[in-house]
């Protein structure tokens, strides 16, 4: 019997001892990851990304101190990103140690290969995720290199778009740089059925029209790829360039938008179309500060992240990065619905059980509830006022709001050139300006000038707001000033909104980047908004002053019919009961005589 016990006690220890071997191992102690962004912080790559990262570490048990390095590369290539950005982050880098290194999109991924600070990556697990045209040879030289990739599913992206406008056309910007013809080449073997595709890579007119595509190419898609050489060295554009890019705008500007890669000049083409434009990848979407894309078939922030970190926690469990091989993204349909009221509005409601939508209002998202509300009021409203003046006020502030909104459409519309003569990028660096030389030469200025040299040309109205500019390290974000400036010594005056976005690499660089709009016209459009508007306050004034008056009238009016009634309808009165009607009548019309006194003078104040 004690042997028995024995062997018993033996088998439940060796269970026991089995089962903690099976588990999985766990992450000790606080791990360092560094995260690298292609992007800037705007966006869901700023604090959303940030936080659903924590969240995930959480969510595996991991105790993660995260650090996280915004390259910036829409504004900067591998050079200054080496030579600018990375410098002050060396010594924190040895600092941080870090046990695994996060790479998130595309450009940080290439720029990792081409690096002189390449001992960041060598010698640590490196994760990367949301690569769009991964360059399988590079990674194939880095055994601690694994992650996910996230192909851009052309074909579904351009049937989501002929299902959401209707349209074939498909606008795609591609320059011709190395990683652009990489990814031209991964997208290539999507447009291989040529009874399905069009390929436009020469800019050929009457591919532009609707008409004639439909006639000639009918139910085939139609993509037009359009690009620059070299981007880089190429920022200045001279006369002849000048019109070659307005007459494109023009000529493209109804035509359905792809975006394909994160790009300056992509998004500055796709700020200056009034359509809803469209993103098969995550960069750019869900912006709150700078809405571009409404709709797209992608990987989202979420899954990307999850993901990531999924291989992360894997790795520090102790799994060589080789073993892990590269994956793809789950992708999915997602939808901006502060992007839909950009222009058109598109039929996503067909389509609305199969998006993700994000910034959907209450009105929106609870659409019966909303008109219930909405009814409710209504109810109340009409229980105040009367149907008549209901439908009097109605007309009359309709025929006003037309007018007003007609001006704002058109104001808007003037918004969207970019391409003015009198507007133009400029650029701030250590307190000096730089603009292209044709608008230096249009206002009179050398192209790099002191920025104190602006101070003399700026209306007294708009220094505060200069000054302002000019302390740009006092919050981050876009910002927009309205100056008024003058470059002929006072003679005219004209009005410009200056816009920028400040980020932290901007303040720690001092360096910062924007726009020159001219909006003379704006400024003209407000003021004629604002006499629209004190037009329509009057309005409404006599119209509560004509409501008023009624219903003074109407009471004394109805007491005098009868009394009068009365009067002319009991001839058996005594002569007390007729002097008291008599009296009565003479106080009603007293009143009403009153009341007409005072509506004469009130008038006379409208």
């Amino acid at each position: 019997m004690k042997h028995t016990f024995t062997l018993l006690g033996l088998w439940i220890a060796l269970l026991v001892l089995g089962a903690s071997c099976s588990q999985d191992k766990g992450v000790s102690g606080t791990k360092s990851v560094v995260v690298f962004h292609s992007a800037d912080e705007a966006g869901e790559d700023g604090e959303p990304f940030r936080s659903a990262m924590e969240k995930a570490f959480q969510k595996k048990s991991v105790k993660a101190q995260l650090h996280h390095i915004y390259l910036n590369s829409s504004h900067q290539n591998a050079t200054t990103i080496d030579e600018g950005l990375m410098l002050p982050y060396l010594d924190s880098l040895q600092i941080w140690k870090p046990d695994i290194v996060l790479v998130n999109d595309d450009a940080a991924l290439n720029w990792a290969f081409q690096t002189q600070h390449k001992d960041i990556f060598k010698n640590t697990p490196v994760v990367f995720a949301g690569i769009n045209a991964l360059n399988e040879e590079q990674v194939a030289l880095y055994k601690n290199f694994t992650g996910f990739e996230d192909r851009i599913d052309l074909q579904e992206n351009l049937r989501l778009i002929q299902q959401l406008t209707g349209d074939l056309r498909v606008m795609l910007e591609l320059d011709q740089m190395p990683y652009d013809q990489q990814l031209y080449a991964h997208l290539l073997p999507q447009l291989e059925d040529t009874t399905r595709f069009v390929v436009n890579p020469h800019f050929s007119p009457e591919l532009f029209a609707r008409d004639y595509v439909e006639k000639n190419y009918p139910g085939m898609y139609v993509l037009t790829f359009y690009g620059a050489k070299d981007p880089w060295n190429n920022m200045e554009l001279n006369d002849s360039t000048r019109r070659l890019v307005a007459n494109f705008i023009k000529s493209t500007k109804s035509i359905p938008h792809l975006n394909i890669k994160d790009d300056l000049w992509n998004n500055t083409l796709v700020d200056n179309t009034h359509l809803p434009q469209f993103t098969a990848i995550r960069d750019g979407f869900n912006n709150p500060h700078h809405v571009l894309y409404a709709a797209g078939f992608f990987t989202s922030m979420q899954t990307q992240v999850e993901d990531q970190v999924d291989y992360a926690v894997q790795i520090l469990k102790g799994t060589l990065p080789e073993e892990l091989p590269i994956a793809l993204h789950k992708k999915g349909y997602y939808l901006d619905y502060n992007a839909l009221w950009k222009g058109r509005t598109l039929n996503w409601q067909q389509m609305k059980p199969g998006f993700q939508v994000v910034n959907m209002p209450f009105k929106a998202k609870y659409p019966y509830f909303y008109r219930f509300l909405w009814l409710l009021g209504f109810l109340l409203i009409g229980a105040i006022s009367t149907q008549l003046t209901m439908v009097y006020l109605q007309r009359r502030n309709k025929a006003s709001m037309q007018y007003i909104h007609a001006l704002e459409s058109e104001a808007s519309l003037r918004a969207q050139y970019l391409y003015e003569t009198n507007s133009s990028v400029w650029r701030g660096v250590e307190g000096m300006i730089e603009v292209p030389l044709e608008f230096a030469e249009q206002i009179k200025a050398p192209k790099i000038f002191p920025a104190e040299q602006l101070l003399a040309n700026i209306h007294p109205d708009s220094k505060e707001d200069y000054i302002d500019l000019m302390n740009y390290t006092n919050g981050l974000g876009e910002k927009r000033k309205r100056i008024r400036l003058t470059f002929d010594e006072g003679q005219t005056w004209h009005w410009y909104d200056v816009i920028y976005n400040v980020t932290a690499h901007a303040i720690q660089a001092h360096m910062l980047s924007g726009l020159f709009i001219n909006v003379d016209e704006d400024v003209e459009h407000q003021e004629q908004l604002k006499k629209a508007l004190e037009q329509a306050r009057e309005i409404a004034v006599k119209e509560r002053l004509l409501e008023n008056v009624t219903q003074d009238l109407e009471a004394p009016m109805h007491q005098v019919e009868h009394l009068c009634k009365k009067l002319t309808e009991e001839p058996e009165l005594t002569a007390a009961e007729t002097h008291e009607l008599n009296t009565k009548i003479r106080n009603e019309v007293n009143t009403l005589l009153d009341v007409i006194d005072s509506v004469v003078q009130t008038t006379k104040q409208v």
